[in-house]
């Protein structure tokens, strides 16, 4: 992977804060040096330094076998991908980890449908005495 951190000692001479007000005369002259064009240039440094990074990134995603979420680790479980936390959602194996009151999703959803076969047994047989 080539893509690392932005630190700010990285771009601390590329602020626009440590430019001088305006353009001004050559050193050679007393001033910084700063023609309106290396004021434009100084201007440009940072979001250029930015976009770089930010290509490199990009190159890195797309190099990652299998994509970035095979690299993304979920911390659901040892080696548990972003891919394989997909595959939960889509299969609903995402249930059977997910916590709420401190049970499974799964034991909810499955507490959840006895109880409505309990009503619909009492319907029905509400429905079936009133005949």
């Amino acid at each position: 992977m080539t893509a690392t951190k932005i630190l700010n000692d990285e771009i601390k001479d590329m602020k626009i804060a440590s430019l001088p007000s305006r353009p001004n005369a050559e050193a050679r002259y007393g001033g910084y040096g700063y023609s309106a064009t290396k004021m434009k240039e100084a201007f440009d440094a940072l979001p250029l330094f930015i976009v770089k990074r930010y290509n490199a990134l990009i190159d890195d995603i797309h190099a990652t076998e299998g994509g970035i979420c095979e690299s993304v680790k979920t911390g659901i479980s040892d080696g548990h991908t972003l891919s394989d936390f997909f595959d939960d959602v889509m299969s609903g194996a995402l249930s059977s980890y997910l916590m709420l009151f401190e049970k499974t999703l799964a034991e909810h959803v499955s507490e959840l449908y006895s109880r409505i076969e309990i009503l619909e047994a009492a319907l029905y047989a509400a429905k079936g005495a009133s005949e």
